[in-house]
């Protein structure tokens, strides 16, 4: 049997003697071959994967992550092909064999390295982002594609000097202070981004703000040196790890998690408008069903009208309201509070949880409930304190 060397020559395709422009005609041959095949085998696994998918009737199986594993497996194709006929044509002491050799031995490093990365990808992007774990695996994948990218790239170096990587590590090793300055930025960030994973501080999908950095938003993506933010306003921001290690930030998550998201807010009263109930109060009073409660069952003979003030019947009329909230959760601290006296007058504050948690839902809520509030703080004869305005000046208030 003919070998392809002599059928090359029968051909008349090269000489017996193979000289530089035969060398050069085998390498393009040699390369057409490669990435036809390539071509070929690529297109084959695709439509397998296509006929798999259709009958297991999972068009999932077609994504494109997995398109991307088969591809990058494929590419091993044409350097497997370099390694088979390369030593059919030439003496492995040849100067063109020997550089061929080492490109075809990096061309198989770096392919390998994509293929594991594409694995990766796909194991990231299927079983996890979309199972919906929150912990950010991402940081341990992009560690490992560090890691592998680091091997690489000593490996490479060692095929291209004729060294062993063990020679070069060392060399490395006595420069580690060196390496370590210049890659300190890289260092932090990754501890940091360790730090806000590992205790819990920070997770893929987590609402936080932070005033300073004009952060309002949920955590899209977490890597070794970036946080990537998207505000509700649908702006991107990006941030390094260390800033949210170093500087404080809220995250929303236990109130996400809880059964309730917390409504406080004081309303001012004029203390000028404060004062001691007399009868006609009381009896006016007593037609709303919420206070009649309360004085029905404080309101003696031998009491008096004088223990009532406006002030006090207001908060237990408040007291009794929030629990009419459909939302108001019961479970959960609730109170109406008096703080200290301000120079605005008397902070009266609206303390409970609400069971709707969602944003537009909550602010609603929060809404109609001050609507009322001011609208029904007239009835008991009280004001809410505000600064004067041009119009209470042209009015001589």
């Amino acid at each position: 049997m003919l070998s392809i060397k002599e059928i090359l020559v029968s051909l008349g395709i090269i000489s017996d003697q193979i000289n530089t422009k035969d060398q050069a005609v085998i390498i393009v041959l040699i390369i057409s071959l490669a990435f036809i095949s390539d071509f070929v085998c690529k297109k084959i696994a695709l439509i397998f994967l296509h006929i798999h998918a259709k009958l297991t009737n999972r068009p999932q199986e077609e994504d494109p992550l997995k398109k991307k594993v088969i591809e990058k497996f494929a590419s091993l194709i044409p350097a497997l092909i370099f390694n088979i006929f390369l030593p059919l044509f030439f003496e492995k002491g040849e100067t063109l064999f020997v550089w061929v050799g080492k490109a075809c031995s990096i061309y198989i490093l770096i392919t390998i390295v994509s293929f594991i990365f594409s694995i990766l990808d796909f194991v990231y992007g299927r079983y996890i982002q979309k199972k919906g774990i929150k912990i950010a695996i991402n940081i341990i994948v992009q560690i490992v594609k560090l890691a592998l990218g680091f091997i690489a790239v000593i490996i490479t170096f060692s095929i291209l000097m004729g060294k062993s990587p063990t020679t070069l590590l060392t060399g490395i090793g006595a420069s580690a202070a060196v390496l370590s300055f210049i890659f300190k930025d890289t260092l932090v960030s990754l501890l940091s981004s360790f730090q806000l994973t590992g205790n819990k501080m920070l997770n893929i999908g987590d609402w936080i703000t932070a005033p300073k950095h004009n952060i309002d938003g949920i955590v899209k993506e977490i890597t070794l040196n970036t946080i990537k933010i998207q505000n509700f306003d649908n702006t991107i921001i990006t941030i390094p790890p260390q800033t949210l290690v170093s500087e404080s930030f809220q995250n929303w998550n236990g109130m996400q998690q809880s059964t309730g998201r917390r409504i406080k807010r004081a309303v001012y009263i004029d203390m000028a408008s404060i004062k001691f109930c007399d009868e006609t109060m009381l009896e006016r009073f007593k037609q709303n069903s919420l206070v009649n409660n309360y004085l029905s069952s404080h309101l003696s003979p031998e009491s008096g009208t004088q223990k009532f003030t406006n002030i006090g019947i207001f908060r237990n009329y408040l007291e009794a309201y929030i629990k009419t909230i459909p939302t108001f959760n019961n479970e959960l601290t609730h109170m109406i509070r008096q703080l200290a006296p301000t120079e605005k007058g008397l902070p009266v504050e609206i303390y409970f949880f609400s069971t709707e948690k969602r944003w537009e839902e909550y602010e609603m809520i929060q809404a109609d409930l001050f609507d009322h509030i001011l609208a029904i703080i007239p009835f008991f004869e009280l004001n809410v304190f505000q600064n004067p305005t041009g119009l209470d000046f042209h009015k001589g208030v």
